[in-house]
């Protein structure tokens, strides 16, 4: 199956201008709109719905995605490479500003995406496996040092 997807809402959040900025390579940016390519961000964000297990942004997911790709980021490091070399991370903002992407990927229930994240094995990974609770004070960031110490106890 293709993975399809759909920045419509994300051109309409941003505005014209900020999404040209945002979302197309910097070297393609006044190329007609069929010649231009899509900015590393936007290309790593469409094609990482497949390894999130999220198939769009939201207002009200954005905490989920950051928390998923901290862990991935983590354990797998980047892989987000520019065209001089550069190597970064995904941030929260990335993630922000891409607010709208919709793809054909459908929605993996947090527990079964670590599980299937940390190949297939069945951690006991207590406060982060569950869905997201309501009013649970901590970051994605500690939650993602939180599995990272548990995966290192088990090895």
């Amino acid at each position: 199956m293709s993975l399809n997807f759909d920045l419509t809402a994300v051109r309409s959040n941003l505005g014209e201008e900020r999404y040209k900025l945002i979302t197309t390579d910097l070297t393609t940016r006044n190329e007609p709109e069929g010649k231009q390519k899509w900015h590393t961000v936007t290309n790593t964000l469409i094609w990482g719905t497949m390894s999130v297990g999220l198939g769009k942004i939201t207002a009200e997911n954005i905490d989920e995605w950051s928390f998923r790709l901290a862990l991935i980021q983590k354990l797998f490091g980047t892989d987000i490479q520019f065209g001089d070399g550069r190597k970064v991370q995904l941030t929260r903002q990335d993630v922000v500003n891409h607010i709208g992407l919709r793809t054909n990927v459908s929605e993996e229930k947090r527990k079964a995406w670590i599980v299937r994240i940390v190949d297939g094995n069945s951690y006991q990974i207590k406060l982060a496996s569950g869905e997201p609770q309501e009013g649970l004070a901590i970051s994605a960031q500690e939650q993602v040092d939180l599995i990272q110490s548990e995966l290192l106890a088990k090895e």
